[in-house]
């Protein structure tokens, strides 16, 4: 899929809704994702947590390693169990690769039934992130200010400008330069977005979104609803062939 920003430019992105037996499956039901996605505590989510273990610039690496990074965390953006709501690759051709607008991913997410803004996004850098390719960038605390009105640009779900440009004023903008491997998990209300690739560079991500079980809308035009994520150790990753 395409979506066109305000000038034209396309970032792209796939998208599908069932995690399954290939690499980007196994990450969207790693163990170690899942259960940080179930364990962290609500009284501090307006923290943003930029973990950073690629030192051998290896894809996924977030997942492969030994480190016990996950005890790093100390927040519970949703509680309980998850389901996989959605994966999307991203990707920002060089040059030509346009910008997300401010969104919040509650924003549709809303639409489709969601009562709760109990869902979160952890956002994986596949290569180099840098202001030049058109990194996240976010605004630290916005996820405080509730749900934002939505309207459509172009082809895009964005965020009201005046509202965002107000919450600018007051919430520290954050661009979220990664390595290969390097996870960003966000709450669902967080107002975030991305710039134009304007390098040689191409800009990939991998975005998993999550959503509380109990949240869960049911069969939807857009999503099919609840279906039990059943999650998988280490080991499958590293076995896995499937690309």
């Amino acid at each position: 899929m395409k979506r066109p920003d305000k000038h034209g430019k396309q970032p792209k992105l796939i998208l599908w809704q069932h995690p399954g037996d290939d690499v980007t499956g196994m990450v969207a039901r790693s163990e170690k994702i899942v259960n940080t996605t179930e364990e962290v505590i609500l009284q501090l989510i307006e923290q943003i947590f930029i973990i950073s273990y690629s030192n051998e610039n290896k894809v996924f690496k977030l997942v492969f390693s030994d480190k016990d990074l996950f005890l790093l965390f100390t927040l519970q953006l949703l509680g309980g169990e998850v389901y996989h709501y959605h994966t999307k690759i991203v990707t920002k051709e060089p040059y030509v690769g346009g910008t997300f607008e401010w969104h919040q991913d509650y924003g549709y997410w809303y639409k489709y039934n969601c009562l709760f803004p109990d869902m979160l996004t952890v956002w994986i850098a596949i290569d180099n992130c840098q202001k030049s390719n058109g990194c996240l960038q976010v605004l630290r605390g916005s996820h405080k200010c509730g749900r934002i009105e939505h309207l459509i640009e172009a082809e895009q779900t964005c965020a009201d400008s005046k509202r965002v440009k107000e919450i600018a004023n007051r919430c520290e903008l954050v661009h979220g330069e990664l390595n290969p491997g390097d996870a960003l998990f966000f709450h669902c209300n967080l107002l975030h977005s991305s710039g134009d690739n304007i390098s040689e560079n191409i800009r990939r991500a991998m975005v998993i979104a999550y959503n509380r079980a109990s949240n869960d809308a049911g069969p939807h035009e857009k999503h099919p609803g609840y279906t039990k994520l059943y999650k998988v150790r280490k080991y499958k990753l590293i076995l896995c062939e499937r690309f």
